[in-house]
């Protein structure tokens, strides 16, 4: 069953966010085989500063690597806070699976 996770930035570290960000991408690559869809979570006017969070789906079970203390940007900080749940797939590239 899929996993959906939610993370959220600390408050100020727009910053941080920016210079971790290749680090992070480079993490996503490496889960591809898994990884059903990942992006920001922006704020309705399109920017981050406020939302400040990302949000990713993964195919069948996170790998090991996918803990709280191993992903790059909470392990430097970044993140106040990580959900990881279980996910089903109702509706995805205007297809329906239930």
């Amino acid at each position: 069953m899929p996993f959906a996770t939610k993370t959220t930035d600390k408050p100020g570290k727009e910053e941080l966010r920016k210079k971790l960000g290749p680090a992070h991408l480079d993490y996503l690559d490496r889960q591809m085989d898994i990884l059903l869809a990942a992006g920001a979570l922006l704020t309705d006017d399109g920017s981050m500063r406020r939302a400040g969070s990302s949000s990713s789906m993964s195919r069948s079970a996170l790998p090991p690597s996918a803990s709280s203390t191993t992903i790059p940007s909470p392990r430097d900080g970044l993140f106040v806070g990580i959900t990881i749940e279980r996910w089903r797939k109702a509706y995805f590239d205007k297809k329906r699976f239930i």
